[in-house]
């Protein structure tokens, strides 16, 4: 009789602990869509783009930025027009070639071609797309081409019946750049980006 009480006990205590982890799973999502502060949340319901730089952890030449904006819009449909690549070409001038030369069920290969700005080549590189958290997230890596280091993430966050679209990417030219250029780049395209996105579907 003892040793049943006890195996009765002991399975009632692992039942509660794995009650608690599910409870505080459930916590922690309800936590991760609350990382923006109050100013930043403002800005996203004004309609504003909010970006920033950011560190990277490896050595070297490596830049980071992260730009997020609010959309009007349930994350499928956000999740489809970025799912349709060769599309962005209508969207955002300065993507002047986009091919999708591999897809499947978790997967894009994407060939793209890139004007930074007018003094500097074009920039042609393959993507490589890890869509697998399908209306989470969107993982990109350079797999071949100009850059020497290229890769970052879409990312999909429920708020409010709406979307917010999270950019971050990280990126090393392989030469040097002026800071007045990246600085452009954070201050003016990656704003002009997500508002092109954003416009696209709110229309």
């Amino acid at each position: 009789m003892t040793d049943s009480c006890f195996i009765n006990k002991k399975t009632g205590f692992k039942f509660l602990i794995h009650i608690l982890l599910v409870i505080l799973a459930f916590w922690g999502l309800n936590l991760e869509a609350k990382v923006l502060n109050e100013d930043e949340i403002s800005k996203l319901e004004k309609g504003e783009v909010v970006t920033k730089s950011l560190t990277p952890t490896l050595k070297g030449n490596l830049k980071g930025a992260e730009a997020k904006v609010l959309i009007q819009s349930p994350p499928e449909k956000v999740w489809n027009l970025l799912d349709d690549q060769e599309k962005m070409t209508q969207i955002i001038p300065k993507l002047k070639k986009v091919k999708i030369l591999e897809k499947n069920e978790n997967t894009q290969k994407v060939y793209t071609a890139l004007k930074v700005c007018p003094f500097l080549p074009l920039f042609k590189y393959t993507l490589l797309l890890d869509q697998s958290q399908k209306y989470k997230k969107i993982k990109f890596n350079r797999i071949n081409g100009c850059f020497n280091k290229l890769y970052g993430v879409w990312e999909f966050e429920p708020y409010k019946n709406s979307t917010i679209l999270t950019y971050r990417i990280f990126f090393d030219l392989g030469f040097y750049v002026p800071p007045f250029v990246r600085s452009n780049s954070l201050n003016k395209d990656l704003p002009e980006i997500m508002n092109a996105i954003k416009n696209e579907i709110e229309k």
